[in-house]
């Protein structure tokens, strides 16, 4: 049980470090040194992603119960999807490590665009700003389905308990995590907001993109590890 927690914890906490809009406007909060208000927008957030986990544990389940024969009997195929998500890690990681000046211009405005949106909507509240920009990554086509994949690719290797419960809590541990970098990147800004470069944001860019190459080696050697590579030759 615990251990399905955890999972959802690091899932969480590792797609939450890519920069976008919330991450942006928790940024920009820290920055004013608004503490409050960007936890707000951070709890906010956070709720909206455990709901999400929960529909794309739920949705996976499914798909896992018919893939899993064949997955049992096709290793190949198996080892082949593993390493696809690997190299997904890498170009992720690649496109993170080194954005360009148009990537931050991009992620600022999309922040100013969703939180200006939230605000005519009638939502003044930090905490209802973060619930609606959280809506708004529905309008991101790939934005569910990553997280159908992800949660696909964890049951897949049965690192969830089974049925509703482990659903459940990896769902409440996504958003624990999710909630949890909102809570580091907002108190890391506030303390090092006096000294911050001018280029602080690319740092972030740059940590996130160094994240999801560690993610990949993590991934990488788990797979070595685990292939029955006498079985394939």
């Amino acid at each position: 049980m615990i251990g399905s927690i955890l999972i959802g914890l690091v899932v969480g906490f590792g797609m939450s470090i890519p920069p976008g809009p919330i991450s942006v406007a928790v940024i920009k909060q820290g920055v004013q040194g608004n503490f409050a208000t960007g936890i707000r927008i951070g709890i906010g957030a956070s709720l909206i992603d455990c709901i999400y986990a929960l529909i794309a544990a739920f949705a996976s389940s499914a798909l896992i119960l018919k893939f899993q024969t064949f997955l049992d009997g096709h290793a190949w195929f198996e080892l082949a999807f593993q390493i696809a998500c690997i190299a997904i890690l890498v170009i992720l990681g690649r496109k993170y490590f080194h954005a360009t000046s148009d990537d931050l211009r991009h992620s600022t405005e999309e922040e100013e665009e969703r939180e200006n949106r939230a605000r005519k909507f009638g939502f003044s509240s930090a905490f209802m700003v973060g619930i609606l920009m959280a809506v708004m990554n529905l309008a991101n086509p790939s934005f569910l389905p990553s997280l159908i994949a992800v949660a696909g690719f964890i049951q897949a290797k049965d690192w969830l308990v089974d049925g509703f419960l482990g659903s459940g809590l990896y769902a409440f541990g996504f958003g624990v995590g999710v909630f949890i970098w909102f809570y580091v990147l907002l108190r890391l800004i506030i303390r090092m907001r006096s000294r911050l470069p001018v280029s602080y944001f690319t740092y972030i860019f740059k940590f996130a993109g160094g994240a999801f190459y560690l993610f990949a080696v993590i991934l990488a050697v788990r797979v070595f590890l685990s292939t029955d590579w006498k079985s394939l030759f």
